[in-house]
């Protein structure tokens, strides 16, 4: 076995699990305004999560590509309370975890998925995904139905499709020269069409600093031109209960009501169309999101 200590300037070490090979938990707590976090230990870099704890069902939250795991800021509290304990991390190359990995794949991702669900060592899992994170949810789903208790897809690419025009452009510059993060961050408002929340300013600003990190662009990069291969020779292979959510006025969908209503029927899975709400309901409508996550555990729950 071994243990791991995380030492850094300004962070406390809150617990260690001891583990006895592949990948291995670290936690950390912030000791200035930050909430605590932890590292998993997988495939050579570090993924950041944030454990609510508890002994309620585990639900992971899995955020989109070029985005911060505080895109689930507002859902996370509500499905505390609802008695579920709650995970959200940071996909690789963002937020806080590490950044140089070599492989952005939806199945690289979905590995990752289901370590931090084995070493939690919390039971199965309900895995949500947002954008690219719903077709990490379809690859686990397969690899590991003992891990994976059900999945939920917000507005969730999950096959190959063509994008709207202004995305596409967003796209073509994004991969032509040095200017792609602010491309991305003068698209990134777009994706909430109707009003936004409260803290947006902030939120904005904070994913702007992240994405100017070094090798933070790279890694959204690599994500962007994943194959959705891994996500869609998988879908008629799920065999357990899903969800799937999304806004109808989502701007990244050609049809995004159409693409609900394909996705919903090759999962069998109940559909909850959003009006109104964008490419990120669990942050423009919250209450509407949470409500029908939780109603969909509730179902779920054995």
């Amino acid at each position: 076995m071994a243990l791991a200590r995380l030492c850094m300037p300004h962070v406390m070490a809150r617990r260690q699990l001891l583990v006895d090979s592949g990948s291995f938990i670290i936690a950390v707590t912030w000791t200035g305004g930050h909430m605590g976090f932890e590292y998993l230990e997988n495939d050579g870099g570090r993924i950041a999560f944030e454990d609510t704890v508890g002994d309620g069902p585990l639900v992971v939250l899995m955020p989109p590509m070029g985005a911060l795991r505080s895109v689930y800021r507002f859902v996370t509290p509500k499905l505390v309370d609802a008695g579920y304990r709650v995970v959200t991390l940071d996909l690789r190359g963002h937020g806080q975890s590490s950044t140089g990995w070599t492989d952005h794949s939806i199945a690289a991702h979905g590995r990752d998925a289901l370590a931090l669900i084995s070493k939690i060592n919390a039971g199965p899992a309900f895995l949500v995904g947002n954008s690219f994170t719903g077709g990490v949810a379809v690859w686990a789903a397969v690899e590991r139905s003992d891990l994976v208790r059900g999945i939920a897809l917000i507005g969730s690419f999950v096959r190959t499709l063509d994008v709207n025009p202004l995305m596409g452009l967003v796209m073509k510059l994004m991969f032509a020269g040095p200017w792609g993060p602010a491309a991305w961050m003068s698209y990134y408002p777009k994706m909430y069409p109707g009003p936004k929340p409260d803290d947006f300013a902030e939120h904005l600003a904070a994913t702007r600093k992240m994405m100017k990190e070094p090798g933070r662009f790279e890694s959204f990069k690599q994500i962007a031109a994943a194959s959705k291969r891994d996500s869609e020779t998988r879908l008629a292979l799920v065999k357990m209960q899903a969800l799937v959510i999304m806004g109808s006025a989502d701007p990244d969908f050609p049809d995004a009501l159409a693409e609900a209503e394909f996705q919903a029927k090759v999962l069998n899975a109940k559909k909850v169309i959003i009006e109104g709400s964008g490419h990120h309901p669990q942050a423009d409508s919250p209450d509407k999101t949470a409500t029908a996550l939780i109603e969909f555990f509730e179902l779920h729950v054995v």
